[in-house]
């Protein structure tokens, strides 16, 4: 069986990956869009979890073998084609019915919009990060880390990776504790549930996060909302790479990225870089070769001097901690490299 490449003595493990199916956090890799042909548009030898492996550990997914097999290897130009082509759109939330619900959180959001929807929508989620100042946010999340530091002589940095950067976020925009509620919504925030599922917690977790958020159930709370759950998996991974990286944020976007790869859907039959792609087709994007981690064109990432100031204030309130385990397991995801957990030893300790 093949596994995936190696970074900073890590290692894939199918414990992980059942652990990991069983909390969401394979939801993109999972049995979730039978109908769809997914391709891989990656770079040969890019750090993509083999697909045998996530079969084996999560009872198969919507990934047609010889599709997988047609890899497309990305560069820079090519990957900023496909994330500025107007023939590729991030694949589209269904109508919601219910108001303050998962459904109506995905179908409110800039993200799974496209044209110029996508545009006025992205204007009110850019209009709430102008509330979020770089330098403040790095201060909170110095102080909320340190606050969950106090007495321990050892944690699970992931742990804090996770908690810490949506309960800035919401300090600084002067919401409500999100506690865990993000967590819950973030499972199936960039998929959606699959058909028949129900999201009962997820609805749930949405309803409070928008009473957090001031209860109005609007396309400005949903925005809020949205910057939350976003940012999430990707700044705790984020914030996970660059403590093993030896805490450079900068070099961590570049060099051990979080965000891996995305998802585009082919309105019409079109190629990129020579390669066809038919209408209806979605592909995967590998931004980690191209050196895209914030991605490009309309749907570039609008918070990456946010997510870069959480992380620097997180491994502020770090200074000093050392690794205390051997050995560094990843999520078995397609989408973002991220340390399972990484047990710290503080310098207090």
């Amino acid at each position: 069986m093949l596994y995936p490449r190696r970074n900073r003595g890590g290692r894939f493990s199918k414990k992980a990956a059942k652990a990991s199916c069983a909390s969401g956090e394979a939801s993109v890799s999972s049995n979730r869009r039978a109908s769809s042909s997914i391709r891989a548009i990656s770079a040969a030898g890019s750090p993509f979890i083999n697909r045998r492996v996530i079969a084996s550990a999560c009872g198969g997914f919507a990934v047609r073998a010889a599709a997988l097999a047609r890899a497309w290897a990305s560069s820079w130009s090519a990957g900023t084609i496909a994330l500025t082509s107007p023939d590729l759109i991030v694949p589209p939330a269904p109508p919601a019915p219910s108001p303050a619900s998962l459904g109506w959180l995905r179908a409110s959001v800039a993200r799974f919009h496209s044209g110029a929807e996508h545009v006025r929508s992205r204007s009110v989620l850019t209009a709430a990060l102008e509330r979020a100042d770089p330098d403040r946010l790095r201060e909170v999340a110095r102080r909320r880390t340190a606050e969950l530091l106090d007495g321990a002589t050892e944690v699970d940095l992931m742990a804090v990776a996770y908690a810490v950067p949506a309960a800035a976020l919401a300090e600084v925009l002067g919401l409500g504790d999100p506690g865990g509620d993000v967590a819950v919504v973030a499972r199936l925030y960039l998929t959606g549930p699959a058909d028949g599922e129900a999201a009962v917690d997820e609805d749930a977790a949405v309803a409070r996060l928008v009473d957090a958020a001031g209860g109005q159930v609007d396309e400005e709370t949903a925005a809020v909302v949205a910057l939350l759950v976003q940012a999430y998996g990707a700044t705790a991974a984020l914030i996970g790479n660059a403590f093993l990286g030896g805490g450079d944020v900068d070099r961590t976007v570049h060099d051990d990225p979080p965000t891996l790869a995305t998802r585009r859907l082919a309105t019409v039959d079109t190629s990129v870089d020579g390669i066809h792609i038919g209408a209806g087709e979605v592909v995967w994007v590998d931004l980690a070769s191209a050196d895209l981690t914030f991605g490009a064109g309309p749907h570039a990432c609008p918070g990456a001097d946010q997510a870069k100031a959480v992380a620097r204030g997180v491994l502020d309130a770090l200074a000093g901690a050392t690794l205390a385990e051997d050995t560094v397991e990843y999520l078995p995801v397609r989408n973002v490299k991220a340390p399972t957990r990484l047990r710290v030893r503080l310098p207090h300790g």
